[in-house]
């Protein structure tokens, strides 16, 4: 590694050969400076920045231990060789106090100046070493911390009964300080479920990346919803309404220098309880389904909108539960989905029909703007907003009303369903792929879902779909294969053998191995053994 080397004595003989010792010595090793006395080498230190000092311990005007306790006040990782005319050990004594590296009697022999240096360059190196380690802890460490946070961020997004839930809260204090969630909907997103080329790929993780260091900068979490909209929750000083939206304009204004061109930001109430966090995301999600009616790159407050109570009851998660189920034309999902939304909306209707109709136009409305948005839809294949409209005015029953959506619903999920199938197979023999050469991993269908920009729950059913085994089968398959492999060398053990096909406890191995062959590993090497 490279030494910058200060040389310090008040005799130009010594400066001479300690020079030339180094220039010879074939190290990486330069001179930063020559002077005669400690005063002048204490004011060359704060530019010249050296890793050693050479300093002799008698000169004029300041002495090399002084020079040494002066020295380190300015930058404490100096490194110092002293040298010294005098064989007294009441200097050695000073010298060892003072964590000198060496103390070497004149005149020096070049072996043992370099010896030092040696030594200083080997301490450096591990000095280095052991920063960067723990740089890299760090970081990891931080980011295990931002991944938990985000994860339970993302389980009481869809909290079902809040206040009841047993799961437990972060030891972090961002949940319980006064919150409030920004859903970032990017507006010219295309919402492809698949994104085949490297290039779409590209920029999805661009964009995740450009959100997420917005969002962790001011320390907060982030959810993607895979449909251009990230939802994040970010802790507020105070909860006046100026205020948030300067925060948002901070964040709207950060992102489209970043290079993204439109942004709509909506934000909830502000809270102070992660039992809130549900109602936040509705909020949100009402924020977002309304966004048909203002204008691109705007910032939206739920507060200003004017909110009826029928409408905050509306099951606005539902309605984006079954938005998504239709993006991957999960049809039995999407109807199972809408039976509950229907349900719900004849009961915040009070059975008034003219709101329930009302409410069910609405919801088609938003479906509409969501799904057909992309310019690659072809929408000449589903009826206009006039003639759903038509429809729902001619019908005067609920159930005719559920079975006319239901229709609409198959429609849709069978264009998605033949839309996507091509895209389907490649994604999941992507998949198949990543896992046959990372099989020694760690690898989650969450890391997974995340590699490829997918909804974890949707990409768990599709995988079984497509491939007739769960992800978690398959990557058992694919180790346990492998495994068989190594265990005809005899000269592994059966914990190596875990490791090396990713199982970082040999009893959980042991246990699948059995389970899918029927055998332990080693009864298994021996069976093979014995008959080769």
């Amino acid at each position: 590694m490279n030494l910058n080397i200060m040389l310090v004595d008040d005799e130009p003989k010594v400066l001479r050969g300690l020079r030339s010792m180094i220039e010879r010595s074939g190290g990486d090793w330069y001179i930063a400076g020559e002077y005669k006395n400690g005063v002048e080498a204490l004011a060359a230190v704060i530019n010249q920045k050296p890793d050693v000092i050479i300093t002799d311990i008698k000169m004029p005007c300041m002495d090399g231990l002084e020079l040494v306790q002066r020295a380190r006040e300015i930058t404490p990782d100096i490194k110092f060789i002293i040298l010294s005319g005098f064989p007294d050990f009441s200097y050695a004594q000073k010298a060892i106090r003072l964590e000198t590296v060496d103390y070497i009697l004149k005149p020096p022999d070049y072996r043992d100046i370099i010896s030092s240096l040696k030594k200083i360059e080997q301490m450096l190196m591990e000095r280095d070493s052991k920063i960067k380690e723990e740089g890299e802890l760090k970081l990891f460490k931080e980011k295990a911390l931002l991944q938990l946070k985000d994860k339970f961020f993302m389980d009481m997004l869809y909290e079902t009964a809040p206040g009841h839930s047993t799961r437990k809260v972060p030891e972090n204090e961002c949940f319980y300080k006064t919150f409030a969630l920004f859903i970032i909907r990017l507006d010219n997103f295309s919402i492809s479920v698949f994104h085949e080329t490297e290039e779409e790929m590209d920029m999805l993780s661009a964009n995740r990346q450009k959100v997420q260091a917005s969002v962790y900068k001011r320390g907060g979490c982030i959810v993607d919803l895979f449909d251009g909209s990230f939802c994040c929750l970010l802790n507020q000083n105070h909860e006046s309404p100026a205020y948030i939206k300067t925060v948002a304009g901070e964040i709207h204004r950060e992102l489209l220098e970043s290079g993204l061109d439109s942004i709509t930001i909506g934000i909830s109430k502000c809270y102070s309880s992660p039992d809130r966090i549900n109602a936040a995301f509705k909020e949100c999600l009402y924020i977002l389904r309304n966004k048909v009616f203002y204008e691109k790159n705007s910032i939206i407050l739920f507060d200003e909108l004017n909110v009826e109570k029928s409408s905050a009851e509306y099951p606005l998660d539902t309605e984006h539960k079954y938005i998504e189920a239709l993006q991957f034309a999960d049809f039995d999902k999407a109807v199972g989905i809408l039976t509950e939304l229907v349900d719900k909306v004849a009961e915040i209707s009070n059975m008034d029909p003219i709101k329930f109709k009302s409410h069910i136009m609405e919801f088609v409305i938003v479906v509409m703007h969501n799904l057909f948005k992309d310019r690659f839809i072809e929408k000449m294949k589903f009826p206009t907003t006039n003639e759903m409209y038509k429809m729902l005015s001619r019908l005067d029953n609920k159930n005719d009303i559920q079975d006319m959506l239901i229709t609409y619903t198959r429609e849709i999920s069978e264009y998605f369903n033949e839309k996507n199938k091509t895209a389907c197979r490649k994604v999941i023999s992507d998949i198949k792929s990543y896992i046959n050469t990372n099989y020694f991993n760690d690898i989650t269908l969450r890391q997974i879902a995340r590699e490829f920009y997918m909804n974890e729950s949707y990409l768990s059913d599709l995988f079984k779909k497509e491939t007739g085994e769960s992800f978690s089968m398959y990557l058992s398959t694919v180790r346990i294969d492998q495994s068989k492999v190594l265990l005809m060398q005899v000269d592994l053990k059966t914990q190596d053998i875990a490791e090396m096909v990713g199982y970082a406890n040999s009893r959980y191995f042991i246990k699948v191995f059995r389970k899918l062959t029927g055998m332990s590993p080693s009864e298994y090497r021996e069976r093979i053994l014995n008959n080769g």
